[in-house]
């Protein structure tokens, strides 16, 4: 089952990938970055949780 979830996760990456890669040159600039969150702001996610955990908040 672990196997499935790290191959499954490979997979969304690499699809973000190459959606974020505009100029498509096989590499995510600072440029391509920007344009892809902005068009699609779900990418974020895709590149990590961009928004905080509800637990410290409480704490503050």
């Amino acid at each position: 089952m672990f196997a499935v979830a790290v191959k499954v996760e490979g997979m969304i990456s690499d699809v973000a990938m190459s959606r974020a890669d505009y100029d498509h040159d096989g590499k995510l600039s600072f440029t391509d970055f920007e344009k892809a969150v902005r068009d699609e702001n779900l990418l974020l996610e895709a590149f990590g949780p961009c928004l905080p955990d509800i637990k410290p908040k409480k704490i503050l």
